[in-house]
């Protein structure tokens, strides 16, 4: 049985979300040797279960196995797959606090269904109130058992699409009972064992809810004797014959009337323990609906949402995803800038538009980032996810301040209208295996619906945006509507782009994947727009694009070595004897990423060259920390080259040196092609 669990394990995980570094073509190669294992694991099983099968004959299978999976899919998806230990061996035991009743854990999704002989007796739990400033909440004690045969808990579904998750923010249609993070079973399990332990405990409080509009609930509470209680009776069951009932519905749904807020680990882990599910758990509850509105008690659903999603805010147990989400939902304040919504501050508005945007992107079935955006952490992974969200909200809260004054309406519709400029320009001229934005499983993706380049479409925003305004004509600074950028403003700007083979595997292979050099990209696909819009350069095409052997030019040879700069000596002059500092500035290759190799070395005239230790200085005349320039276009002119300086110091060559040889060139990064050499020499 633990070799057909393993095998249906594994088929179930290679669903989940793949490495982004990997291609179509490594993702299939990866699945058929798995695959290929897998059936003959399925052999081994069938002879196990006749014949017997010694462990050696399988052991060294599930090890590769693993190894496959590993390499296969995103680390984050591996390291939480679920009992990582061995997630396939036999189900775990649940122990039940009824007579009569039975429980089946399912390890892979963390769920339990309760199975009934008869209708159970009502169960009481004695309560006291506690009041804060109106609010009202309830403590009592119940076995962990008993709290596990009651209570559903309110998660958000992990299979589900991030564009259907996406139409909860952007059509503003939350589900009440929809809005805690997954149960994780390895959790789960890791709590039961270590229950099964005498001197291990749990005193921390379970967080309930029970909404008294549930037929099954009933709720009395005395404020002058501060005593009450909640009655649960099992009229939640549904019955499947005469004597035979379970706690869930034909569609799967979890009928049992109590929602866990928060411990959920905790209940559904002392269940599996046969020590844990008779320990008493301290609870904490809440209601809402019924008798509690006459009581002033109550505690609407929404905000007992809210409540759990500040208490878990700041926990690093709750997936980011899951803090953006109920962060915006319910507009939490943070001291954390990257999950403050509070729309009273500047950071929490700017986070607000931000994640709005992402769903309405995301939402958008004719739009060009459709189900694109992770905005749910799904067991399963769609591979046409472009980007995180934490990416996203890493980059695009900015821009309501430093590129739309603050204005979010106009953010929201320039950069839906940015993506879809994008898309039409690489649709312009669509041809199979070279351009286009839609993507298929059977051809290669443009390279800027990767995941591991996307993030350069945030970094090109600014830059496009401000080009779009210099062709439309529009001025920035004007707050006027016909002032906004739409979708042909930035598909003229984006136009030349429409040639380029940008799906062609070879511009894939050599600049992404885990050496990814998507710096460099950026830099070539924004100096061939100036090019093309502001010296009037010619449209590249795919024998230009891919040229190898052209280097210098822009708008060719992506794949190019870097060619040879200019150097210009500064200080000093390179001869021997050295009477001073030698220095000299070389131009960074615009199509290199600025690995400039020194190799300088002396001789004394007998013996092995010595190595000198040089000075390379990277600061440049217009960026001194660094990093990419890009043409201006408001200087109407492609913008001056980066200078890196060279010095080699005087106390690096003794007086005794008979010759002094330096030999410089650039490399790509990571280092795959070089260009030409510049070399010096000096003797006496």
């Amino acid at each position: 049985m633990a070799l057909f669990s393993f095998v249906n394990y594994v088929k179930v995980t290679m669903d989940s979300r793949k490495d982004p570094d990997l291609g179509d073509k490594e993702i299939e190669d990866i699945s058929k040797q798995i695959n290929s294992q897998l059936n003959t694991l399925e052999k081994l099983a069938h002879e196990k279960m006749h014949e017997g099968v010694p462990p050696s004959a399988y052991t060294g299978i599930i090890t590769t196995v693993q190894s496959l999976l590993k390499s296969l899919l995103y680390q984050e998806e591996w390291k939480h797959s679920v009992d990582a230990d061995r997630p396939w061996e036999y189900p775990h035991h649940v122990y039940t606090s009824i007579d009569g009743s039975t429980a089946e854990f399912n390890h892979m999704s963390g769920s339990t269904l309760h199975t009934y002989n008869e209708k159970p007796e009502t169960i009481e739990i004695p309560l006291r109130g506690l009041e804060q400033d109106g609010n009202w909440a309830f403590q009592g004690q119940l076995g962990a058992g008993l709290i596990n045969h009651l209570s559903s808990v309110p998660a958000l579904n992990s299979h589900e699409q991030n564009f259907v998750f996406a139409a909860y923010t952007s059509l503003g249609i939350h589900p009440q009972d929809k809005w805690q993070r997954q149960l994780e079973a390895d959790r789960v399990i890791k709590i039961g064992k270590f229950l099964d332990h005498k001197k291990s405990y749990l005193f921390n409080e379970i967080m309930l809810h029970a909404d008294l509009n549930d037929d099954s609930l009933s709720f009395e509470y005395d404020k002058e004797k501060n005593e009450g209680s909640l009655r649960i009776s099992f009229d939640f069951l549904r019955q499947l014959g005469s004597t035979i009932s379970v706690d869930n519905d034909r569609n799967g749904s979890d009928l049992r009337p109590l929602w866990i807020v928060d411990g959920q680990h905790r209940v559904r882990g002392a269940s599996l323990s046969e020590r844990g599910k008779g320990l008493n758990l301290p609870i904490l509850l809440t209601v809402s609906g019924g008798i509690s509105e006459e009581l002033k008690v109550g505690l609407p659903p929404n905000e007992v949402a809210k409540l759990f999603s500040e208490i878990n805010t700041l926990s690093e147990a709750l997936s980011g995803e899951l803090k953006y989400y109920t962060g915006n939902r319910f507009r939490l304040a943070s001291s954390n800038k990257e999950f403050n919504f509070s729309l009273d501050e500047e950071d929490g508005h700017s986070n607000h538009i931000a994640y709005l945007l992402a769903c309405k992107l995301c939402h958008d079935a004719a739009g060009p980032l459709f189900n694109s955006i992770a905005l749910v952490n799904r067991k399963t992974k769609d591979r046409g996810v472009q980007t995180e969200i934490k990416t996203w909200m890493g980059y695009v809260p900015r821009w309501l301040k430093s590129q739309h004054n603050g204005n979010g309406d106009r953010m929201i519709q320039e950069v839906q209208a940015y993506y879809s400029g994008m898309r039409d320009a690489m649709e312009e001229n669509r041809k199979p295996r070279i351009n286009g934005w839609d993507w298929d499983r059977k051809r290669e993706r443009n390279i800027l619906r990767l995941k591991s380049s996307f993030s350069i479409t945030y970094e090109m925003y600014p830059l496009i945006r401000r080009l779009a305004f210099h062709i439309s004509g529009k001025d920035p600074e004007s707050e006027s509507e016909e002032d906004w950028l739409i979708d042909s403003d930035f598909f003229e700007a984006m136009k030349p782009w429409s040639t380029l083979p940008l799906r062609d595997k070879r511009i894939r292979e050599g600049l992404m994947g885990r050496d990814a050099r998507s710096k460099y990209l950026k830099c070539w696909l924004m100096q061939y727009l100036w090019a093309v819009h502001l010296r009037g350069d010619p449209y590249s095409d795919v024998s230009r694009t891919l040229d190898m052997k052209t280097s210098g030019e822009i708008g060719v040879g992506i794949l190019a070595p870097p060619a040879i700069p200019e150097v210009e000596v500064v200080q000093g002059e390179f001869s021997l004897p050295f009477k001073e500092d030698f220095a000299l500035e070389v131009e960074r290759p615009w199509n290199a990423e600025g690995k400039l190799i020194v190799d300088c070395t002396y001789s004394l005239g007998v013996g092995m060259d010595v190595p000198v230790n040089t000075q390379i200085l990277e600061e440049t005349r217009f960026h001194p920390n660094g990093g990419w320039n890009i043409a201006d276009f408001e200087n109407a002119k492609l913008r001056d080259k980066q200078v890196i300086s060279v010095v080699i110091p005087r106390a690096e060559i003794p007086e005794s040196a008979v010759k002094i040889d330096l030999v410089m060139r650039f490399a790509s990064m990571p280092p795959r092609e070089t260009g030409d050499a510049y070399t010096v020499s000096a003797s006496l």
